[in-house]
């Protein structure tokens, strides 16, 4: 048996051949399984900056708690750091928001203005975050907040 190895000068072709093709199907499941992971990574990049959108909108909203809602359809329609535009302007109101920053989403923010007015001059106010390739819903946030 050990004469046998002995003569062999050199691997084959055909071993050569068999070495590079398990190489290549260890090479295609590695990159599969990394290609899945930065698409999953990108999606979840997607969803927390529309969540972070959502709620920074919330806030901005939050500031102008004791306006009327005149004023605060002005002032939503004038501000200088998103584009916002009147959708629907009797009850419930709706206005559409567009930031440069972030071209890939849009936002919807729903004014249900007598929703809670048995409870005094609360308002019911969503901000809901779409992507603007599919119109999926990407993020929402719900708030009551105090109008005159």
């Amino acid at each position: 048996m050990i004469s046998f190895f002995k003569d062999k000068k050199g691997e084959s072709l055909i071993e050569v051949m068999i070495s590079i093709l398990l190489l290549s199907l260890v090479a295609i499941v590695f990159l599969k399984a990394l290609t899945g992971l930065v698409a999953t990574s990108s999606k979840n990049a997607n969803k927390m900056d529309a969540s972070y959108m959502a709620e920074r909108y919330m806030e901005y909203l939050t500031q102008y708690e004791g306006m009327t809602i005149t004023e605060l359809r002005n002032t939503l329609t004038a501000s200088a750091d998103f584009t916002c535009t009147e959708i629907q302007d009797t009850g419930p109101y709706r206005f559409r928001v567009v930031e440069d920053d972030y071209p890939e989403m849009y936002a919807y923010i729903d004014v249900d203005y007598k929703k809670y007015r048995s409870q005094g001059n609360l308002s019911s106010v969503k901000v809901t975050v779409y992507a603007t390739e599919d119109d999926r819903e990407l993020a929402f946030m719900e708030d009551a907040i105090y109008w005159i």
